[in-house]
């Protein structure tokens, strides 16, 4: 049964990709790149898939990593550095629309230097370059939905019908057991609970924007084959959340779904700036209600989840009274190395490698100054997906729908660092790409007539 499964499973994702290709016509092969790459870092890396991964006893086992994951994800970004240079990308207009985005990048490129693992921060700078190259291929597709849409459901469909299959009837390689308190828990195709909700948003808030926004993504052709498909997706991420007890992606799933259906509404679509107002005035009555009655508490209680947030206040408490400059923090991605990482190691039988809270995880690597500059980059890709509802408003609502669950998942878990695929579409979310630098030579051709603004294609040679 489970071998029939799986050929059956086969042959509904064969059909699944045709439906999307025949969706989204004008996207290349070079799209296949980035795909990759978000596939792997939103499942298991290829070391895990082998399962030749190295085994990690100690904070310095993190220094150097797989050579085979090393391997990949170097031939995908000189993959994608070839597509950017065919296609002609401009670096320098790039930096000129993204300035907050730039400036963050190169502070952390600078963070290097005081950092005491030096060789090993760059290696990690670099993985975030890659992001950002992936998130290039992705804009410069000659139709930049249409890239979208498909970046998008093949992620959702590969990962959530192989999640599916993997726990109903291959449990050795959908759950797994925890090393430290044996308990059992579903994966799916990730490595882990949490990994698994972060595929369910994801996916789950991009299917909701389909349906609300008609205008989102692709081309008419392969809509009524979608439509279907899209309930399917949307069922089968309604059952791994429920299964993967991962209360944080159930909150961020409700807040980003819920800001998509609101922003289909004309009250939000023809008036964009009325969100702004709306979610100050949201800040303000959470932060009112939290000095009054204990907002959070109540939260956690309600979610039936521990107070410590499973040992999390605990270590936020810790890494703030380790030694550590306020300013500019240990250089980038630095602090869980040596002897800070081992002594927190010895201290909880979890093994944190990370502070659990992307805020609090960029400050102690970065300092205030990392701080701020990552809050400006927030609040300029805000900024831009705000103004994109005007031009095409299923593009930014995809783009404040992702955002805002990515935002609220770094209070509980950092996934603002190098190799995490919400840092990946947190990129994608808040970068943009300006026409021209992206066109092999000359100005801009005119918009095309008769086509809504999600399925202009933009002024970007399709070649790589």
């Amino acid at each position: 049964m489970p071998l029939v499964t799986a050929l059956l499973t086969g042959v509904f994702l064969i059909y699944a990709l045709r439906v999307e290709r025949r969706r989204n016509p004008d996207v290349s092969a070079a799209l296949w790149i980035p795909f990759c790459w978000m596939f792997l870092i939103g499942s298991r890396y290829v070391s895990q898939w082998l399962n030749v991964g190295i085994v990690l006893d100690s904070p310095d086992d993190y220094l150097d990593g797989s050579p085979v994951d090393r391997a990949v994800f170097f031939l995908l970004f000189a993959a994608a550095l070839c597509v950017l240079v065919r296609r002609r990308v401009s670096l320098s207009a790039f930096m000129a629309q993204n300035v907050w985005l730039s400036v963050f990048l190169l502070y952390c490129l600078l963070s290097v230097t005081w950092s005491d693992y030096s060789f090993t921060a760059l290696k990690r700078w670099t993985k975030v370059i890659e992001h950002v190259a992936m998130v290039l291929v992705v804009l410069s597709e000659r139709n930049r939905s249409q890239a979208i849409d498909a970046l998008f459901r093949r992620f959702a469909y590969l990962g959530l019908t192989l999640s599916v299959l993997f726990i109903k009837y291959f449990p050795d390689l959908g759950r797994s057991f925890s090393t430290w308190t044996g308990e059992g828990f579903n994966g799916g195709v990730t490595t882990d609970k949490n990994a698994l909700g972060h595929l369910c948003v994801l996916s789950g808030v991009y299917f909701i924007s389909t349906f609300v926004s008609p205008r989102t993504g692709g081309g008419s052709a392969g809509r009524a084959g979608s439509r279907l498909l899209d309930g399917l997706m949307l069922c089968f991420c309604a059952w791994l959340l429920s299964i993967a007890n991962a209360a944080t992606a159930l909150v961020c799933f409700g807040l980003g779904a819920g800001l998509v259906v609101a922003l289909a509404t004309p009250h939000l679509t023809e008036h964009p700036k009325r969100l702004t107002y709306y979610l100050l005035a949201g800040v303000l009555v959470i932060g009112e209600g939290q000095l009054l009655f204990d907002l959070s508490g109540a939260a956690i209680q309600g979610l039936n989840r521990d107070p410590t947030l499973t040992d999390r206040t605990k270590v936020w408490a810790d890494v703030f009274a380790m030694d550590n400059n306020p300013l500019v923090g240990t250089g980038f991605e630095s602090f869980w190395l040596g002897p800070r990482a081992k002594m927190l190691w010895d201290k909880y039988w979890w093994k944190p490698n990370q502070a659990h809270n992307g805020y609090i995880e960029t400050y102690i690597n970065l300092g205030l100054v990392g701080l701020l500059l990552l809050v400006g980059t927030v609040a300029a890709g805000y900024a831009k997906a705000q103004k994109s509802l005007l031009t095409d408003p299923g593009y930014g609502a995809v783009r404040l729908g992702l955002l805002l669950p990515i935002l609220t998942f770094n209070i509980t878990d950092a996934t603002f660092k190098a190799l995490h695929v919400l840092y990946f579409v947190f990129f994608l979310v808040v970068t943009d790409l300006p026409m021209r630098s992206a066109r092999e030579g000359g100005a801009s051709p005119p918009a095309q007539p008769g086509l809504e603004p999600a399925q202009r294609p933009t002024a970007v040679s399709s070649r790589g």
